[in-house]
């Protein structure tokens, strides 16, 4: 499964050209680099540490606040699945989104966080990859979920892994898309790096796929 997650990452990076590929190993220390990359960069704003030790605050852009529930679709053959959810047909949204998604990564970082929703060894933990060019989306997901270490030992023996591939774009509502395709086990979010649209890790499993 390993070879088939290496082979995923090489296709996404020749179509997304980012600058550099980061596999997120999920440790402390890890996460001690990034939240200091993440303040030098302005992404996070360092509180005061004698009352939030270990906390930042973050800005959420200003057309970047609430889901895109008008644009987030489910994609499965039939549109009786996709319940009272929009719809539309996997191969005419897949056209729309790999055209989104071409060198959308330009100048960016792909950051690869393997993650594991349950706890490690549960015959009900599933483990998934999510590929993104947030540094904010890398570092909640390192911290919402059960990442690095643990999933890549999951993945040597899991039969799939869940997908899912972020790209901000350029923040901007008229290209915002958020498509699940629950045959491929598969989500795609692009134009959007808020959270409840962003963080793929849950919505693939729950929520709007489990409804």
């Amino acid at each position: 499964m390993l070879d088939a997650l290496r082979n995923w990452i090489t296709s996404l990076e020749q179509k997304c050209s980012p600058r550099k590929v980061y596999w997120c190993d999920g440790s402390a220390a890890e996460k001690a680099y990034l939240s200091d990359l993440a303040v030098r960069r302005h992404v996070f704003r360092k509180l005061n540490s004698d009352l939030w030790p270990g906390c930042y605050h973050h800005y959420t852009h200003l057309l970047d606040g609430s889901e895109a529930d008008n644009t987030t679709y489910i994609c499965s053959t039939r549109q009786e699945d996709a319940g009272p959810n929009l719809w539309m047909p996997a191969a005419e949204l897949s056209e729309q989104l790999n055209r989104n998604l071409r060198g959308a990564m330009r100048g960016r970082t792909m950051y690869v966080v393997p993650f594991l929703m349950g706890p490690p060894g549960s015959a009900s933990a599933r483990v998934g990859v999510q590929v993104t060019d947030s540094l904010y989306l890398t570092l909640c997901l390192l911290n919402l979920a059960t990442a690095g270490a643990p999933a890549y030992q999951q993945l040597e023996s899991s039969p799939y892994f869940i997908r899912a591939i972020h790209s901000s774009l350029d923040l901007d509502p008229d290209r915002r898309l958020v498509a699940y395709f629950p045959e491929e086990i598969l989500t795609i979010s692009v134009g959007s790096s808020f959270g409840a649209d962003a963080l793929l890790a849950r919505k693939n499993i729950t929520l709007t796929v489990a409804s």
